[in-house]
């Protein structure tokens, strides 16, 4: 079974139908089997979109409900344990704490799909 954790700019990429970056993300979220992301990355996602869509936030929340659930998405979760384990991943790599958090948990789960240069540089691919 084919399981990916998936950064917050591949959900960006598809639900906006970006021009240069859709199709790369709509191949990584059809080939997937179990998709997995964090909370971080829906707070993230409502902040984006409301900006790039000019909708509220609220009206985000909806669109994310439905597609979360239609794709099955499931969130890695956090444990206050993990906290430092972040924090030494963030000072090992030079890495910002949304960065650091998404590593973490994609090892939790498995391969890492992401268009962030420094997490490219980690293993991560798109």
């Amino acid at each position: 079974m084919v399981k990916r954790y998936f950064d917050v700019n591949v959900f960006v990429y598809f639900l906006t139908h970006h021009p240069q970056y859709f199709e790369r993300a709509k191949y990584w979220l059809s080939n997937t089997e179990e998709i997995y992301t964090s909370e971080i990355t829906l707070f993230q996602l409502i902040i984006v979109l409301s900006r790039l869509l000019s909708k509220p936030a609220i009206e985000i929340l909806s669109i994310l409900s439905s597609f979360f659930s239609e794709m099955g998405i499931r969130f890695v979760h956090l444990e206050p344990d993990d906290i430092g384990k972040i924090k030494d991943l963030a000072m090992k790599y030079n890495l910002d704490f949304e960065d650091a958090i998404h590593l973490y948990l994609s090892r939790k789960v498995g391969e890492l799909i992401s268009n962030d240069k420094e997490l490219i540089k980690l293993g991560a691919k798109f």
